[in-house]
């Protein structure tokens, strides 16, 4: 059973006894007002994973202090657990998909029932979870965990190869959470101890060696490919953009409420003054409007910017900031992410209450930039992958269902639905794996195994080429 965070709607899996964004205890009613500073919203997971536990926590109300990141980053991020990372792909064999928004290549499918090629168990280790990487070391495995029983502990990294030999590894001094992951650089953070008074931390270490570049005590806000912005909590709402690879300060803003991120490594930031987008390096506006709607959150998706609102939602041109439209009946969206046919799809947050088990289901939209396209969707509970493909006709996934182009349902019978070359896989509840060469094998998979043995598979399955990669109680499992 997937459980969320009553206070800020993270996903919390079996072993975490407290949220791992805002600290609040599993099973504890939110406090009132919330004593804690806003983590930002991770962008997308992995191109070949379902969203794992943690993604896609409500945006909180603006307000004077604290900074809300939303949005999706320039590259593909992933969260597990207690920890997110982006992974920056540089292509390769394989056809065309979106994933969280972001344009990726797909694995080649395990035709047939795949066999354990390896297994790999950090020592000591808790919150394991596993995605492929080809950033820094070809058809690569990324494996991260926490050292320590607590979910805030320190965190470590490593990257194995197809065989499952270890590349390079990183361990991170204080930071509990690995953000992004580029060619570059490995940024993870801390935040601040609401309890302690200890401040949050930035830590950023080489890719390929794992050797430390810099640290930093400040609010991390989220990062593109090559700035990572800091919160100043001067109660102004100033946030500070500093180089991802020297740690130098490039530019500062006042009167920021709100992030988004442009694919372009822009920034569309959201104070009382209005919406602006700035150059990610420089900080230099390119353009600035004042909002129609009251209180609203920033998010980019493709061409657009959405500005969500209680009383609907306001679509703006991201090149010029020129209103295309407005809808009173999209309402409190929060997240947003490219399709691969161009248009969007925009989202809730899924709705908590205090002192039960688990999210409800969330709305989705499909949009253009005419408005809304079609019927709202119902995103499931427990999971919100939204892939996008090309299998003889566009096919969308999100929550586990499957759509067509005309956004009619093909099948809601998985928990996920992870595309490959050919055919995709479908990832039921109880962790059974099957493999549907095409349209036409929706009710006849090509094999069904159940894999994992886990009575919660839901984010536990992952794919890479000619194989999967799930995590069982600590142990990582490559199958090919």
């Amino acid at each position: 059973m997937v459980v969320s965070c009553a206070r800020c709607g993270a996903y919390l899996v079996p072993a975490q006894t407290a949220c791992p964004r805002c600290g609040l205890p599993r099973d504890a009613a939110p406090p009132s007002p919330p004593q804690y500073g806003a983590p930002p919203p991770y962008a997308a997971p992995h191109p070949y994973a379902a969203p794992p536990p943690g993604w896609g926590a409500p945006t909180p109300r603006r307000r004077r202090t604290g900074l809300v990141v939303g949005g999706s980053l320039v590259a593909v991020a992933l969260l597990a657990g207690a920890g997110a990372w982006v992974l920056l792909r540089d292509g390769g064999g394989g056809a065309e998909a979106y994933s969280y928004g972001t344009d990726v290549e797909l694995p080649a499918p395990a035709e047939d029932e795949p066999e354990e090629a390896w297994t790999y168990t950090p020592d000591a280790a808790t919150a394991v979870s596993a995605y492929p990487d080809d950033t820094t070391v070809d058809d690569g495995v990324l494996v991260r965990w926490n050292r320590g029983a607590e979910y805030d502990s320190p965190t470590s990294m490593v990257v194995l190869d197809a065989d499952g030999e270890e590349g390079w590894s990183a361990d991170f001094e204080q930071a509990s959470f690995i953000s992004s992951i580029t060619e570059d650089t490995a940024l993870a953070y801390s935040f601040a101890d609401v309890g302690s008074g200890a401040p949050g931390v930035v830590e950023v270490v080489e890719s390929g060696t794992g050797e430390p570049l810099w640290d930093t005590e400040g609010t991390f806000a989220g990062a593109s490919e090559e700035v990572a912005l800091m919160s100043e909590d001067d109660g102004e709402g100033a946030v500070e953009a500093l180089d991802r690879e020297t740690g130098e300060q490039l530019w500062t803003a006042d009167d920021v409420l709100t992030v988004g991120f442009s694919a372009e490594g822009d920034f569309v930031l959201l104070g009382d003054d209005g919406v602006r987008r700035v150059d990610g390096r420089t900080g230099e506006e390119r353009w600035r409007i004042t909002p129609e709607g009251e209180q609203p959150g920033v998010v980019v998706a493709g061409e657009m910017v959405l500005l969500g609102s209680e009383d609907g939602t306001q679509a703006l041109d991201l090149g010029d900031g020129e209103t295309l439209w407005s809808d009173d009946s999209v309402t409190e969206l929060v997240a947003a992410w490219t399709l691969r046919d161009g248009r969007v799809l925009g989202a809730t947050a899924y709705s908590v209450t205090a002192g039960e088990s688990g999210p409800d289901d969330r709305t989705g939209w499909v949009l253009d930039r005419e408005g809304p396209v079609g019927d709202e969707l119902t995103l499931p509970e427990g999971r919100d992958a939204p892939w996008s493909w090309e299998d003889g006709e566009e096919l969308l996934a999100a929550g586990g269902v499957l759509y067509d182009e005309d956004l009619d349902v093909l099948t809601s019978e998985y928990v996920s639905v992870l595309p490959t070359t050919d055919g995709f896989y479908g990832v039921a509840q109880d962790g059974t794996v099957s493999y549907l060469e095409g349209l036409d094998t929706i009710a006849s998979p090509e094999w069904s195994a159940p894999l994992t043995g886990d009575e919660d598979a839901a984010g536990t399955v992952t794919a890479v080429p000619d194989g999967l990669v799930l995590v069982e109680d600590g142990t990582v499992r490559c199958l090919r």
